[in-house]
């Protein structure tokens, strides 16, 4: 919540030791919320329903929460702009800022890092925006007040399921967890040597956590309206029609993943890349409309992983439930996850 709150609010919270701070509960009120939604549900089939929906101040969350946000984005955009000479902060409030300002072009070409991360550029039609004819359109302040709270909302919850997941999986297979524990121990040993550049030449830790993803995707499904006519064999989808699809199902048909039910981080290899369908694993979503917090969630869930098997190592216990049982409407562990957790020696 606090690496959210900064990163995407541009505001310094302590949620362990303030929980009464007016974000954290308004932020709570958000987190337990359940997209399994009626009035949501009914919005997404029907979208004029949206509009009246809207205009009744009626939503998934109660008025007063959405009103905090709304004015919590406004101060911060109101302070940034009158502050004169300070330096301009990097963060996802600013750049939407930037965008609000002004509309520019997409430059020609694409500027890619040298880690670990640039594969999902490439693999996920992110491309697809470096067409000469894609403009950015100048965002209102209302569209960077749902951008920041959908911010909150994407990023908060997957995150944390995600990390509990990747425990698991860690200590059912100690032998993969041995092994990532000395790929950190020789890239990051220390707390100082943990940052971007060191966490982004992980290879195999970034393996453990797409695996782990692959079989534990965040979002069960996804997406898309259809934008022009398709036909393939016996399957025919108009334009303009919404075509939901399994990104679980995805992630675990055998025609893809080899012994889908086998946690292998080696899947994710340079080499196992190469050749395999570029959508078959996505637990961003694909293309133009792929998650935009994508490399932020990467990069916190790595870091927090790093911090953690510096010190310790997880272990099944008594309580461990092997395997873990899903829930029935979500990929999350239906009882939580009882682990043990061991200093290293």
């Amino acid at each position: 919540m606090d690496g959210i709150a900064r990163c995407a609010f541009g505001l310094e919270v302590d949620s362990q030791n303030n929980p009464d701070d007016p974000f954290v509960t308004n932020a709570k009120e958000i987190v337990g919320g359940s997209l399994i939604n009626p009035k949501l549900i009914l919005a997404g089939i029907l979208p004029p329903v949206a509009h009246v929906m809207n205009y009744f101040d009626v939503g998934m969350f109660p008025p007063g929460v959405t009103q905090f946000f709304t004015d919590v984005v406004g101060k911060a955009m109101k302070l940034r702009e009158t502050s004169q000479g300070n330096e301009e902060k990097k963060d996802f409030l600013q750049l939407m800022m930037n965008a609000h300002k002004e509309s520019e072009k997409v430059p020609e070409g694409k500027v890619t890092e040298d880690d670990v991360h640039s594969h999902l550029d490439d693999h996920h039609g992110n491309g697809l925006l470096d067409s000469k004819k894609t403009n950015h359109a100048k965002l209102t302040t209302e569209e960077i007040v749902a951008q920041a709270v959908f911010f909150f909302i994407a990023g908060y919850e997957t995150t944390n399921v995600t990390l509990g997941f990747i425990a698991y999986s860690l200590a059912t297979n100690p032998e993969i967890q041995d092994k990532l524990i000395q790929e950190v121990d020789e890239m990051a040993p220390d707390r100082d040597s943990v940052n971007y550049s060191s966490i982004a030449k992980m290879t195999y830790l970034d393996g453990v956590v797409c695996e782990t993803l692959r079989l534990y995707p965040a979002a069960s499904l996804t997406d898309r309206e259809c934008s022009q006519d398709y036909t393939n064999k016996s399957l025919s989808v108009p334009k303009g029609y919404q075509v939901f699809f399994s990104i679980f199902s995805l992630h675990r048909d055998p025609e893809y993943w080899p012994n889908p039910e086998v946690f292998d981080p080696e899947r994710f290899s340079k080499k196992n890349r190469e050749g395999r369908h570029p959508f078959a694993w996505m637990p961003f979503g694909a293309g133009p409309r792929i998650c935009v917090g994508m490399r932020f969630a990467l990069m916190e869930i790595k870091m927090a992983v790093v911090r953690v098997l510096q010190k310790y190592r997880f272990e099944t216990s008594p309580n461990s439930q092997v395997p873990v049982k899903l829930g029935q409407r979500s990929v999350k562990p239906e009882s939580g996850i009882i682990l043990s957790v061991v200093e290293r020696e």
